[in-house]
């Protein structure tokens, strides 16, 4: 999630924005999309990836193995296309 995160706010830095203080992906994935409305199709992967940006990290939500390796797969998907859009 925070990788994601990352990404999405450089690509906010890069058009001249500040990004917000946020760690809301699907917020911050709105945002972006204001300058590059095709960023919207990777919604369902911020989403899916938004509960892992602080709510498991507390005692009451945890990751199975294999959602851990879907947040991985769905964390790389979200940086290809970032760093795509950055000329990285």
């Amino acid at each position: 999630q925070q990788s994601a995160e990352k990404y999405l706010k450089a690509f906010l830095v890069a058009q001249g924005a500040v990004p917000p203080a946020i760690h809301d992906l699907r917020q911050l994935l709105l945002l972006c999309g204001g300058y590059d409305p095709l960023l919207a199709g990777l919604e369902p992967l911020a989403q899916f990836l938004n509960p892992y940006g602080v709510l498991v990290r507390y005692p009451g939500l945890s990751a199975t193995v294999e959602e851990s390796k879907e947040a991985v797969k769905a964390a790389r998907q979200i940086r290809a296309v970032l760093r795509a859009r950055l000329g990285l």
